[in-house]
């Protein structure tokens, strides 16, 4: 009978799920849009993905019975407002484009962008409102 190996045990991935590695792109990719000032979790917090530890507020990735990954992307956006459906075509071609770009591309599902605030630039500066 020979030794038990030591690294016998069940194989653990190492770094990020795809399923992380998409939320995170799409958080860059709303992020780098021009307007976008920000994430939000949303309502009850429900956009996060979480995954081993870290978590990617303001993005959902939900898995389909298909293999592929929903993503629903929760973004802020200041004022003056950008037109918004460019907006949303501007981060879904971007997440399309790195999540190719980096293998991903056959696991990316439909892409939702909602609209979850509107900053204004009292906000964006940190300033009290008028009362």
């Amino acid at each position: 009978m020979g030794a038990a190996r030591p690294d016998a045990g069940p194989a653990v991935a190492a770094g990020p799920s795809p399923r992380a590695r998409l939320a995170r792109l799409a958080r860059e990719a709303a992020l780098a849009a021009p307007g976008v000032v920000g994430l939000s979790a949303g309502p009850g917090g429900l956009l996060v993905a979480a995954d081993r530890g870290d978590a990617v507020t303001g993005v959902s990735a939900e898995a389909r019975g298909d293999g592929r990954f929903d993503i629903r992307v929760g973004v802020v956006v200041g004022e003056p407002l950008p037109p918004l459906q460019e907006l949303a075509d501007r981060i879904r071609a971007r997440l399309a484009e790195t999540a190719a770009a980096q293998g991903l591309g056959e696991l990316l599902g439909p892409v939702e962008i909602a609209i979850a605030d509107v900053a204004t630039p009292a906000a964006l500066a940190g300033a009290e409102p008028a009362a």
